[in-house]
């Protein structure tokens, strides 16, 4: 069976235009994939009250990211840069609204600052 999907795959592969109906004249199924859509930055509850987990989309090959936080949008408090495409943050106070961002330092230079997310801490 392994062998006739991917057979049935490989001449599917190389007429994509009746690619559903040379498939499904096989006997079998399309399967549909939905592609997500990893947003830039992400602000999530952390584990403990007054915590935030910030989540940004990496970047190919190596970068180290800066994270900045704000209350007003006005003055920004960096926060420790990481290599990582995640970090978190404490020592928030709940029912305050926070807003993030990032950015990265690869070889290719300084990147823009990434679109602003707020949270409401708990």
């Amino acid at each position: 069976m392994r062998q006739l999907k991917a057979f049935t795959q490989g001449v599917a592969d190389s007429d994509l235009l009746n690619a559903q109906a040379l498939i499904e004249s096989s006997g079998m199924n399309v399967a549909r994939r939905t592609l997500r859509n990893k947003p830039e930055l992400a602000a999530k509850l952390g584990k403990v009250t007054g915590a935030a987990g910030l989540y940004a989309k990496a970047v190919k090959g190596r970068a180290s990211y800066q994270w900045e936080m704000s209350v007003d949008q006005k003055t920004w408090t960096d926060l420790p840069a990481t290599v990582k495409a995640s970090t978190s943050v404490s020592g928030l106070t709940p029912s305050t609204t926070y807003y993030f961002r990032f950015r990265t330092l690869t070889v290719a230079g300084l990147s823009d600052w990434s679109s602003v997310v707020s949270f409401i801490a708990h």
